[in-house]
């Protein structure tokens, strides 16, 4: 299991988050908006526990978004 972290606000592709997010995680689309919400607000977001393929997913995501990325 990894983390990753997502960094960032400005110049941000939310659109791209929003279904980056509803895709990996099977998430309804107001549930994907709120985490590119909160990324935008905090300009830091964490998931914890992921699993090595949504790991690779979300890294992805960072560069086709505008948005650095770090797995640990």
């Amino acid at each position: 299991m990894r983390t990753v972290i997502f960094r960032g606000f400005e110049g941000v592709n939310k659109v791209a988050l929003d279904r980056g997010f509803k895709q990996i995680f099977g998430i309804g689309l107001k549930q994907a908006k709120d985490l590119t919400d909160e990324l935008i607000e905090s300009k830091e977001l964490t998931f914890t526990n992921v699993s090595e393929e949504h790991a690779v997913q979300l890294l992805a995501l960072g560069d086709k978004a505008n948005v650095s990325v770090e797995a640990q």
